[in-house]
């Protein structure tokens, strides 16, 4: 992805075509929270919270196995404890 829209709803997309390992890009957002962004491209970013729990409402609508999330993390330490709590808020015992 180099040019466009970027939505939360592509990663539902994805897991509910059977998808079973997503990338995420994490970078630092200007307010203080992590944002998903495919660094030096022309897309959008999207909030984090915003993937995260669309992840998580689509993983297991079509298939029981396991999804790998690949976590490239670009943010400075602070914003990564931030994203250390989202992920345990929105998947608590299921990581």
């Amino acid at each position: 992805q180099l040019l466009s829209a970027s939505s939360a709803h592509m990663y539902t997309r994805a897991l509910l075509a059977g998808c079973r390992c997503v990338e995420l890009d994490y970078w630092d957002g200007a307010d203080g929270e992590p944002i998903v962004w495919h660094g030096f491209t022309l897309t959008s970013s999207v909030d984090s919270l915003e993937v995260l729990r669309a992840i998580q409402q689509s993983s297991f609508v079509t298939s029981p196995y396991p999804v790998v999330l690949s976590l490239e993390v670009h943010c400075s330490a602070k914003q990564q404890q931030v994203l250390a709590l989202q992920l345990r808020a929105v998947f608590g015992a299921s990581l």
